[in-house]
């Protein structure tokens, strides 16, 4: 392996470094199992330390967003666990935020609590995963050349999470999340109760392409 100071100078800077390793995890297969000593000394750079003594890595779908997400398995531990591997990059280029971190597990495990419910939406509006885009509509989603995302209308999730963590008086800083397997959970299934008929009385759901939900701004976040 490399050593740290020319390890970091391979990579040249955050920029050119998240484009070089998207290249490196390009070729895999999803759930096709691999060792890869690049990724591998990158992962010894992850801020929690969590991979070690690997058995292997392997590509999963991220079961929220249907997107790739790189995970691994340690010798000694029961069950895979993904990992971001932007932190470890940062963590490198010394440019971690742990606080941005935790929030970003907390958004996750939020959406996840509510993703049965956007997919009960996107079943009774879609045909295998194919529909019109409410906007413009174009055919889009599985077997097409668009995406298919199914967005919020009026008011978006951020700002639904907002107002029911005000409403509940719940700080950030004392929900717990849990990892099982990929995925990150709400740990306390009573909030996650909450939430889910807080988040299910206020949310109307569409479908857009996703080129149309692109261009109508963050504000218009799709889960």
């Amino acid at each position: 392996m490399m050593s740290p100071d020319d390890f970091k100078k391979s990579l040249k800077n955050m920029t050119t470094a998240n484009k070089i390793v998207a290249s490196w995890l390009a070729p895999y297969l999803v759930d096709e199992y691999f060792m890869d000593d690049r990724i591998i000394q990158l992962l010894s750079y992850h801020p929690a330390h969590k991979a070690h003594e690997l058995e292997y890595l392997v590509i999963r779908i991220e079961p929220t967003f249907k997107t790739r997400q790189l995970c691994f398995k340690n010798i000694s531990d029961p069950d895979e666990d993904s990992i971001s591997y932007k932190s470890c990059i940062q963590n490198l280029f010394g440019r971690f935020c742990p606080i941005k971190a935790s929030d970003m597990n907390i958004k996750q495990a939020f959406r996840i609590a509510i993703s049965p419910y956007r997919c009960e939406f996107l079943r009774a509006h879609s045909t295998d995963g194919v529909s019109n885009c409410e906007h413009c509509d174009i055919i889009c989603g599985k077997g097409t050349e668009t995406p298919l995302h199914v967005d919020h209308v009026n008011i978006p999730f951020k700002r639904i999470l907002a107002d029911f963590l005000t409403s509940e008086h719940i700080d950030y800083s004392s929900i717990i999340v849990k990892h099982i397997g990929c995925n990150t959970h709400l740990a306390d299934d009573y909030l996650k109760e909450r939430w889910v008929s807080y988040h299910d009385s206020i949310v109307k759901y569409r479908i857009l392409c996703g080129p149309c939900n692109t261009s109508f701004g963050a504000d218009s976040t799709s889960e």
